[in-house]
Formats: structure tokens, C-alpha cells, sequence
């Protein structure tokens, strides 16, 4: 490739790329419990249960940016417990809907339902969520079963709330299922190096950090406004 072509490519990237970070130190706006705390969002489940992947509804009423991240948990009393499955940031005055994953196999989702934001879901998870496409349905279910399986310690039952649901409305057998799950268990021990019995007690294992680093706000930042 001609060393100027090269040269002007790089140019441009860096040119984005600082664009990017200045955008996003200069505003960074409030993450999902700074915004709920000052009373500015509004948050509801859109999709009922069996759906893939789930969507809630989050409304922003509050002056500043909000910043939706992967891994913000949203929980309800009554409705299954939700996890952010892409990075957004929600302007002033605006509503967006956000695809997410179910983090309780035993409960069923409900529409309409008011949702809290709480901590950031485990590292794990959160891999879980960056390795699938959301837009993609195979990728969503494999997403979907993986995490089940993590949070069930590698005993999911497929035979009612969730998992039910969610089998009669993607037209599976019950055969179907299980080997799905039976795949993303194998998935997950693999993904994160688990023995059988280090799945079952995958709760108490260290995996304590939730933080979000400046650097992954300024990725947050590109890929909601460059694109890349």
C-alpha cells in the first residue's frame, strides 16, 4: 500500500479517535444508578416472557447524557431481572429501547413491568455478552443459555418460567433444548477454564471487580457515535 495512503488513513483514525476522548471526558453524562438516583430515568420491561433477546425501555427525563453500559443489571420485584446486552448513551429527553438478557430462569418475564438498575453484573456475564450479537438469533440463544447456565450453576431446569417460555416460543423440542444446554454448559466450562464443580459453585468464586474504566467509557463513546 503507497505510504501516504497510509500515512492519511492514519491521520484520520487518530483524528477520530481523539475527537472521541476529548467528546467523552469533556461530557461524560451519568451512568444508569446516577441518573436513577436523581430521579431522571424511567425504565420498563418491553418483551414478555420466552423472548429472544429481551428488550426494556428506558427513558431519559433528566438534562444530562446517560450512559447505558453491558452488564448494568436491572431488577423488579415481580418481573425477571435484567442484564444490559449493548453499550448506548441516552441524550436528554429521549427514550431507547435496549436489548438485554434474562438473569433468573426461574421467574418469567412481564411487560410493562417497572425496572430498578442495581450493580454490574460478573466479569463473566459480561464476556458472555460481548462475545454474542444481540441482532443475531442463534447468537442470542447461546448467549441466553450461557448465562443461564452460569447462574444456575450448571443446573438449568428447561421445564418451566424462562426456559419454558422461551422453548415454546423459538418452536424447540424439549430434546432440542437440552442439547442446546447441554452445549452451553460445555461452552461455559471452557470459556472460563471450570471444572464440573467449580460451575456448581460459581458464585463463590473471585470475580469481584465491576468497575468501568475511563478507557471503556471512551469506548462506549465511539462505538455510539464514530461507529467502529
Amino acid at each position: 500500500m503507497n505510504i501516504r495512503v497510509i500515512f492519511v488513513v492514519s491521520i484520520i483514525i487518530a483524528f477520530a479517535l481523539g475527537t472521541g476522548i476529548w467528546s467523552y471526558l469533556s461530557v461524560q453524562g451519568l451512568d444508569i444508578n446516577q441518573a436513577y438516583e436523581a430521579g431522571s430515568l424511567e425504565i420498563f420491561q418491553n418483551s414478555s416472557a420466552g423472548s429472544l433477546p429481551h428488550e426494556v425501555t428506558i427513558k431519559n427525563n433528566g438534562p444530562e447524557s446517560v450512559k447505558i453500559k453491558i452488564g448494568d443489571t436491572l431488577i423488579s420485584s415481580n418481573s425477571e431481572n435484567m442484564v444490559i446486552a449493548e453499550d448506548r448513551i441516552i441524550t436528554p429527553d429521549s427514550a431507547v429501547n435496549i436489548k438485554t438478557y434474562c438473569l433468573e430462569p426461574e421467574k418469567r418475564a412481564l411487560s410493562g413491568e417497572k425496572l430498578v438498575p442495581t450493580n454490574n453484573s460478573s466479569r463473566r456475564i459480561i464476556q458472555i455478552i460481548r462475545d454474542s450479537n444481540p441482532q443475531d438469533l442463534e447468537g442470542s440463544l447461546k448467549a441466553q443459555l450461557q448465562i443461564w447456565v452460569l447462574v444456575s450453576g450448571g443446573n438449568l431446569n428447561i421445564y418451566r418460567a424462562e426456559p419454558y417460555a422461551l422453548r415454546q416460543n423459538q418452536g424447540l423440542s424439549y430434546t432440542e433444548m437440552q442439547n442446546n444446554v447441554s452445549e452451553a454448559k460445555i461452552e461455559v466450562m471452557t470459556k472460563f477454564n471450570l471444572t464440573e464443580e467449580q460451575l456448581k459453585n460459581v458464585q463463590n468464586l473471585s470475580d469481584t471487580d465491576q468497575g468501568q474504566s475511563w478507557i471503556d467509557g471512551i469506548i462506549i463513546w465511539i462505538r455510539t457515535n464514530i461507529g467502529i
